[in-house]
């Protein structure tokens, strides 16, 4: 019997797929679409946590219009959203079928 190996070797895949940051800043965890700006900065917006009715607002409308790369992000990430999402759902479920696996490994006779 011989157990089926990863085809990709670990350290790389999170290399690839998890990046760090250092900040000051208590983020919460959640969904956000993120903006590099100059000099090292970040603009984040977390979408999970921002009520419906303030993020729909003709106030964040205009703040969204009035820089036109904020305006290109916020228009290409509602085009990939659907996409997004399932991206994400099918890391969940890698990850639901890698537990499985691990308290079952699975052999090849």
């Amino acid at each position: 019997m011989e157990l089926i190996p990863n085809s990709i070797p670990q350290d790389s895949v999170e290399r690839s797929v998890f990046q760090t940051m250092t900040t000051d800043v208590d983020l919460e965890s959640g969904v956000y679409i993120l903006r590099k700006l100059d000099n090292g900065k970040v603009e984040f917006v977390n979408v999970s946590k921002i009520d419906r009715d303030v993020f729909s607002s003709k106030e964040v409308g205009r703040t969204i219009k009035a820089e036109k790369e904020r305006l290109e992000l916020f228009k290409r990430v509602g085009e990939e959203w659907s996409a997004t999402g399932k991206m994400v759902d099918l890391a969940a479920r890698g990850a639901r079928q890698y537990l499985r696996y691990q308290a079952s490994p699975t052999f090849i006779t």
